[in-house]
């Protein structure tokens, strides 16, 4: 395998490099027969380093708990008793334990000139966030971030496991739809027109598993990921049971 059978998979300039990349530390893992790893990936990018390079190299994936979005890959052989992952969780918290949105602590994180390859998850308790990042970024996320959303804020390494509560993570909806087309799913997930949710397509407004979906008759598969630019994000499950008009029950479970 060479670096042009990798490169050539690549549907864009953008991906070309990034496949690159991932080759090189494919080549770098086998030559010093230790782990390499990659900053964050998107789902998408994991995705296709998954298809990329499939039997042709150990490459596994991580981003510091379960379901996790973003995740750093790993090529080479990975042992929990001899390697450690480069990635940290810090807690940021307030006085007044005031949480703030999603793209606030992002938007604080990257206006200290980070790129936003060096952030993972950023997930949201009541009282804090957690943020994700690679191990040699959290000292100066932590002597340098003072303030998110006008809040003073204090943070902190944090060493404990997550526990998730789906009930404040998501919110689940029933709808019936006349097909599993792109087109159909989008109008229950938006609660709009089927000609509106073809407008958000032809808009390049909807993701399908952090794609961009743009065929409106593309078929969903329970535990898909959609996603509408502006609207919000959330997982398709269904088993296809009918109802007596015969429409297919589906459930979306809405990310909060």
């Amino acid at each position: 395998m060479s670096k042009a059978d990798i490169i050539k998979k690549a549907a864009t300039t953008e991906e070309k490099l990034m496949l690159s990349h991932m080759y090189d530390l494919y080549v770098k893992s086998d030559r010093i027969n230790q782990p390499a790893f990659s900053d964050f990936l998107t789902p998408f990018e994991c995705r296709r380093v998954e298809e990329c390079f499939y039997g042709e190299s150990l490459v596994s994936f991580f981003g510091g708990y379960d379901d996790a979005e973003r995740k750093i890959a790993v090529f080479g052989q990975f042992d929990p008793d001899y390697h450690t992952y480069p990635l940290v969780k810090l807690r940021i918290h307030s006085k007044n334990k005031e949480v703030s949105g999603h793209r606030d602590y992002l938007g604080s994180i990257l206006s200290l000139g980070i790129d936003r390859s060096r952030i993972g998850d950023i997930v949201i308790f009541d009282t804090y966030a957690i943020v994700f990042c690679m191990e040699d970024m959290a000292d100066y996320i932590i002597y340098n971030l003072k303030k998110v959303n006008n809040n003073n804020v204090i943070i902190e390494p944090y060493y404990e496991e997550l526990v998730f509560d789906d009930n404040k993570r998501f919110k689940e909806e029933d709808f019936t739809v006349s097909s599993l087309r792109l087109d159909c799913v989008v109008s229950a997930f938006t609660k709009k027109s089927r000609t509106m949710a073809s407008e958000f397509i032809r808009e390049k407004r909807v993701f399908l598993n952090y794609a961009i979906g743009e065929n409106p008759s593309q078929k969903i598969s329970s535990g898909d990921v959609i996603s509408v630019r502006g609207i919000g994000k959330g997982k398709i499950y269904t088993d296809n049971t009918l109802t007596k008009k015969g429409r297919i029950h589906i459930k979306i479970k809405y990310y909060i």
